[in-house]
């Protein structure tokens, strides 16, 4: 802002103080003018953010209605599976096991982030008060938790599709193993049953603080109250 001299010479007091005044008026006028545009923006960047994670949250509830679903019937196989080996073993000597008929399942997706990260690495979370805030890292926090054991259950789904190939073949039809092999495979099947036990158990407390805040909670006290 540009402050200009009077265009004719101040010959009394008054005429200073008036001028004075008048540049005074008109410096608050600008800087309140400034201030209001200011808080404009952040309202917008405020109510652009929270569409965003509102959005975010929408997807999420139905990737993870979704990762739940596949989690179950992966679940309900290993339990079959694990019953099969344990009915062989039972058996002195060699035992033909069979495995269960396969589940079709969807890919895992991991619940999404990026509005969250965003904010996050951009200072944004700072426009929005503080109790919100805080109910959306508890919600983005399980996102953290979430992440480890779906890599601990690519691993040990790998290493049981080893065994299966090396004992199975490819082969629909019951085998022969020995009671090395049948532990060895029910081990596995216990890895992949307390995994698997874990994912479901944790998608469905992120599903609980999801839909909360989705059904209007703004504080860790409104998520408690909403989640009981």
């Amino acid at each position: 802002m540009d402050v200009h001299a009077p265009h004719h010479p101040l010959h009394t007091w008054k005429d200073f103080w008036i001028h004075l005044g008048t540049i005074t008026i008109g410096l608050l006028i600008a800087l309140g003018l400034e201030n209001a545009a200011e808080h404009a923006h952040q309202l917008h960047q405020r109510h652009q953010l929270l569409e965003d994670l509102h959005r975010e949250g929408e997807s999420n509830r139905q990737i993870v209605a979704n990762d739940i679903e596949q989690l179950i019937k992966m679940k309900a196989w290993f339990q079959a599976s694990m019953q099969e080996l344990q009915k062989a073993e039972r058996n002195a000597g060699h035992a033909e096991v069979a495995l269960p008929p396969e589940p079709q399942t969807d890919i895992l997706l991991i619940p999404l982030s990026g509005a969250w990260d965003t904010a996050t690495s951009s200072g944004m979370l700072q426009l929005l008060p503080r109790p919100t805030a805080e109910t959306y890292s508890q919600l983005y926090l399980q996102n953290e938790w979430i992440k480890p054991q779906v890599v601990a259950f690519i691993q040990d789904g790998d290493d049981w599709t080893v065994l299966q190939e090396e004992y199975w073949g490819g082969s629909k039809q019951g085998v022969a193993l020995n009671a090395e092999q049948i532990q060895r495979l029910e081990g596995l099947d216990r890895k992949m049953l307390s995994n698997l036990t874990q994912m479901v158990e944790t998608l469905q407390f992120y599903d609980g603080i999801n839909r909360a805040i989705l059904g209007g909670a703004n504080s860790e006290q409104e998520l408690i109250e909403k989640m009981k």
